[in-house]
């Protein structure tokens, strides 16, 4: 019966006799490459926001991670992972803002993993990881305990990992996490000690 089911939905699907719900259930693929290819590229050669008229690394990452998952990478990959590796937004051609308090480090994780999805060569981002330290005491402009911010903070083993940089000082990680676990078990910023 399953059988028969499945050979009714295809040539139902191909003669479009399916009802609406599951003809746009089958469909969506296509509505999202459209939408994709219809708002979120950018003359630029990245992705953006609908609403903006250049791209930003953020959405790069996230559709390139969608056409990933979904099988559709675009034909001009190693132009995209180079498009995203020199577009940065605190240090690309398009930088939005000046100096900042901290290196907002999951913008690089975007980078890496994103270049990664296309399967280009993330080599180039070694050194700059390699060299990452805990940004406590740097943040100032923003944070008046001067904590450092936990997801900026995962951000050094995750990429280190992603290069294949072995993660330097694994346990003052452990001990940063340890810290600001809460008796509930969640995270938070500050230290569970001083309230965080």
């Amino acid at each position: 019966m399953k059988k028969f089911a499945g050979i009714l939905f295809f040539a139902l699907s191909g003669i479009g006799m399916l009802p609406g719900t599951a003809r746009a259930q089958a469909d969506w693929k296509a509505h999202l490459l459209s939408y994709i290819n219809g708002k979120l590229l950018k003359s630029d050669g990245g992705y953006g926001w609908e609403d903006q008229p250049d791209s930003h690394s953020t959405v790069c990452f996230a559709v390139t991670g969608t056409l990933y998952d979904i099988g559709a990478l675009p034909k001009n990959r190693m132009e995209l992972a180079g498009f995203i590796r020199t577009h940065h937004p605190q240090r690309g051609p398009n930088h939005e803002a000046g100096p900042s308090g901290s290196d907002l480090r999951n913008l690089t994780y975007e980078q890496i993993q994103a270049i990664s999805w296309l399967g280009g060569d993330v080599s180039s981002f070694t050194a700059d990881v390699s060299g990452w330290k805990s940004q406590a005491g740097l943040l100032a402009n923003y944070e008046d305990h001067k904590y450092p911010v936990m997801y900026q903070e995962a951000m050094i083993p995750v990429c280190q990992h992603l290069v294949n940089v072995p993660v330097t000082d694994l346990q003052c990680y452990l001990d940063y996490y340890r810290a600001h676990r809460r008796s509930n078990g969640s995270d938070n910023g500050g230290p569970a000690d001083s309230g965080g």
